[in-house]
């Protein structure tokens, strides 16, 4: 059985239980007492970042798409798809695959234990053909088409072309339709072994749920194995500072141009609580910078050259970081211009610091309202190497001027670029 520890957050009243099987999962259990909804999620630390790795002395270079294609593959069974399954115990079930995570999961208000030893098997258990794959890259590749024509897909990773010039990150999750011509059943079972190795895999839990029974039923789907000697020796290729490129405009069918406007955030060489901290300087960042209430948001909007559809976000991870603007303009063009020179001129300010901390932190407790927020955020985070229920120690801990000092590097003009896909080239 796995002998778990106790962490409770007192401000928030929470508490998470955390234990390690034999075979090296990290399980994680988020008690919510009176929840009817439970949800559980499986993943791995593999997404298409991960293309190159050492085996032993040998460097093996993965095609463009593997992860997400491998993540499709894992719901077939010999005797049918796994969605079944779950449809009969009255469970959600779903998967997604992204830079850094490939990610099982499911909801269920109950049969919440079945479900959880179904999940548990399937992800264990992965049976490949080469039928099923060549009717499986015919599927992904119609998919692939599809995403090179949605006007939101191709402006989102045609900036990222633009920011980095060797990170795997600027490449389509999927990948092409030529890299998953080149899948066959023995790669995928080559990568299964790697990646999918219980090490590298974390299980979490949340709802109203016995911890004893959580205890015997993922002691009882989990296979033995032995834990990893080392971890796995990730390749990853040396990025440049500075950006690729600070323009592209694709043309596609849109009745207003889409844009993003991109920071390549070059400070990346952190971990843990460090990177933690730097993402919520960045969140209180972006509060303070392009809020509805902020002075660019209102600038823009006044001058009719942003609509409702307008936000910000920020991604990062041990080897990227980039923050972007995204939205419709008749003119990006100009948004671009006014964003650059407004982030210049514009100081944040002790009132605006306040206000946006308040914020970021409301932002977080709200989490714990739903058990699939907390799975997904708790995970993504874990698996860029973030304690994210460290949270409130860590925030407690940023100043006004760790903010000032992190918009001077979050968001340098000289850094960024501009996606633009319009009805006409331009």
């Amino acid at each position: 059985m796995i002998d778990f520890t106790e962490r409770t957050d007192t401000l928030l009243e929470e508490t998470r239980y955390f234990g390690v099987h034999e075979s090296g999962v990290q399980v994680y259990v988020v008690p919510k007492k009176g929840y009817r909804k439970c949800h559980a999620m499986f993943a791995t630390r593999y997404g298409s970042l991960e293309s190159e790795f050492m085996k032993g002395d040998k460097k093996v270079r993965i095609p463009d798409g593997t992860a997400h294609f491998l993540e499709h593959k894992l719901f077939e069974e010999p005797d049918g798809n796994v969605f079944d399954k779950f449809s009969v115990l009255g469970a959600s079930a779903n998967a997604f695959t992204n830079f850094t995570a490939t990610a099982y999961h499911f909801s269920a208000t109950s049969n919440f234990y079945e479900s959880l030893a179904t999940l548990i098997k399937f992800v264990q258990n992965p049976y490949f053909t080469k039928e099923s794959i060549d009717k499986e890259q015919g599927i992904i590749g119609q998919e692939i088409k599809m995403y090179d024509d949605d006007p939101n897909w191709r402006v989102y990773f045609n900036v990222l072309g633009c920011l980095y010039n060797d990170c795997y990150v600027k490449y389509d999750i999927a990948g092409t339709v030529e890299s998953i011509s080149e899948i066959d059943k023995d790669i995928l079972y080559d990568i299964y072994s790697v990646f999918y190795h219980p090490s590298n895999m974390v299980l979490y839990i949340v709802g109203d749920v016995d911890l004893e029974k959580v205890n015997a039923v993922v002691c009882g789907s989990l296979k033995q194995a032995k834990p990893l000697s080392e971890p796995i020796k990730r390749l990853y290729p040396k990025e440049a500072e500075q950006i690729a490129k600070d323009y592209v405009c694709q043309k596609l069918d849109v009745a207003v141009p889409l844009f993003t406007l991109a920071f390549k955030d070059t400070d990346i060489a952190l971990r843990g609580d460090a990177l933690l901290k730097k993402e919520i300087e960045m969140k209180i960042l972006l509060e303070v910078l392009f809020s509805k209430s902020s002075a660019i948001y209102k600038t823009l909007y006044e001058k009719g050259l942003i609509n409702d559809s307008f936000g910000a976000d920020y991604e990062c991870h041990e080897e990227y970081a980039f923050a972007c603007l995204i939205g419709e303009s008749k003119d990006p063009h100009a948004v671009r211009d006014i964003v650059w020179d407004m982030l210049q001129k514009q100081a944040v300010t002790a009132e605006e610091y306040e206000r946006a901390r308040k914020v970021v932190w409301g932002n977080y407790v709200r989490l714990f309202n739903s058990t699939e927020a907390i799975g997904y955020n708790f995970v993504l985070h874990h698996l860029t190497g973030i304690d994210y229920f460290n949270f409130r120690q860590v925030y407690d801990a940023v100043t006004l001027d760790d903010v000032r000092a992190r918009k001077a590097s979050g968001f340098d003009v000289k850094k960024s670029a501009l996606s633009v896909v319009s009805g006409e080239q331009a």
